[in-house]
């Protein structure tokens, strides 16, 4: 257990790292405005190789600017870190920090590394098994998506049936967090049955695919390029019921089946409940979750171990490309 206010260095000054938002904002999507928020947490630093982010981050939350790790560490108190740096430059940095043994924790934005090699070296390191570090599937956080984990797993919504999971901008960008969502709801797809990439937009490359367990449910992947718009959406098919996730989940649409009211003899899905959406606010559950889990000896709720199986399962996909 720690005592005391957790001082923070966050790698990576960009949009998910502290420009998101700012202070005052309602909404709470950058890490930084999730230490801001916290009592528990002091932000000392900012590191970032365009320099000049780092800065403007400092300015707006707190604590000093820094080109590099090392000047960080040689000025500054750092018990946690978040490493909100581009996805190549994981490996390097989880390396580095493995020197600082005064590291109690952080928060790694996903995935946990380019590559499965370098993941599993990760999270096979004695130095991130003996710490609090969570990966960032933020979805796990939210207590809507709690409640649906809960409703799954009583079984009153019988056996899953098929699903699909709607996205742009990338197979490991953005489609890698329907499939950690998959998993967090007890969802296990072991099977690829079909593989297509595409070009999607800009440097994105977007995998439609079927994947299935052996119980005969099917998860769809569907790709709509964000050259056009921008979609996140997934669709959740069971017995008894079904789930929605609007766009970045926001609502959470329950269903119950009920008899159709036009067709006598079929039965349909009948809204039941919207679940109120917390996703605006993500970064502070994300932020409590780590604190909780560093001086409450709670659980981690998106473990190292948990972002490497999801890192499995896009590795999977990419093998049958």
């Amino acid at each position: 257990m720690n005592s005391g206010v957790l001082k923070v260095g966050i790698i990576g000054a960009g949009k998910i790292g502290a420009s998101f938002d700012s202070p005052n904002d309602e909404m709470v999507i950058s890490h930084a405005h999730g230490y801001y928020n916290h009592d528990g947490f002091e932000i000392v630093g900012f590191v970032d190789t365009q320099f000049d982010q780092a800065e403007l981050a400092a300015e707006k939350w707190g604590g000093k600017a820094y080109r590099t790790i090392s000047d960080l560490f040689a000025n500054e108190e750092v018990d946690v870190v978040s490493v909100c740096s581009l996805t190549e430059s994981h490996y390097d940095i989880l390396k580095e920090l493995e020197s600082h043994d005064q590291l109690v924790g952080g928060i790694i934005e996903k995935p946990l590394a380019s590559t499965i090699e370098e993941a599993r070296e990760i999270k096979d390191s004695d130095f991130y098994k003996d710490r609090s570090f969570l990966i960032n599937y933020k979805r796990r956080f939210l207590p809507e998506y709690k409640e649906i984990k809960k409703l799954i797993s009583s079984g009153d919504l019988g056996s899953f049936l098929n699903g699909t999971v709607y996205y742009g901008k990338g197979l490991q960008h953005n489609a890698v967090h329907a499939l950690d969502l998959l998993s967090y709801l007890g969802l296990s797809f072991d099977n690829v049955d079909y593989v297509k990439s595409k070009k999607s937009y800009d440097s994105f490359v977007d995998y439609e695919a079927v994947l299935s367990n052996e119980t005969g449910g099917n998860i769809h992947l569907v790709s709509i390029s964000a050259k056009y718009y921008k979609v996140f959406e997934q669709d959740l098919f069971f017995e008894k019921g079904r789930i929605k996730f609007g766009d970045e989940g926001c609502p959470v649409v329950q269903f119950d089946i009920a008899e159709d009211v036009l067709f006598e003899g079929y039965m349909s899905p009948v809204e039941k409940r919207v679940l109120e959406s917390n996703a605006d606010k993500v970064m502070n559950y994300v932020v409590d979750s780590l604190y909780n889990s560093i001086n409450k000896s709670r659980q981690l709720e998106c473990s190292i171990d948990d972002g490497f199986e999801t890192q499995i399962s896009v590795s999977n996909i990419l093998k049958v490309s």
